[in-house]
């Protein structure tokens, strides 16, 4: 079967991990380019860790908290390079949860998947 090899996926996934160590959250779908920068909702970001990759999957070690503004919905995780300004790397949709008071959402079970594939 054609595809790419476990490690490599793995190799990639953690070089992905070494720069994406900052996480916050948004309202609307941040996009490609983070367009949607002033729809973070989250009150800072925060520092996320990683377990190595296994098997074409990065995921998170432990549980991290975000700290959510009042009267906003948490509905995107976006990941970047620093705690404020760095580069903005990329976002996943989460499950709405509306905040009428300021209050957390607990990331935990976060994981990106580098699928087999054949490259073309």
């Amino acid at each position: 079967m054609a595809g790419l090899a476990p490690r490599w996926r793995n190799t990639g996934l953690d070089a992905m991990a070494g720069q994406a160590s900052h996480v916050a959250a948004h309202q609307a779908d941040p996009g490609n380019t983070d367009t949607a920068a002033s729809a973070e909702v989250s009150t800072a970001r925060v520092a996320i860790a990683w377990d190595t990759a296994t098997g074409g999957v990065l995921s998170q070690n432990g549980t991290d908290v975000l700290s959510i503004s009042a009267s906003s919905t948490a509905a995107y995780v976006s990941f970047w390079t620093a705690l404020s300004g760095g580069l903005y790397l990329g976002s996943i949709n989460t499950n709405d949860e509306a905040f009428t008071s300021e209050g957390n959402v607990d990331l935990m079970n976060l994981s990106i998947t580098l699928p087999v594939g054949t490259p073309t």
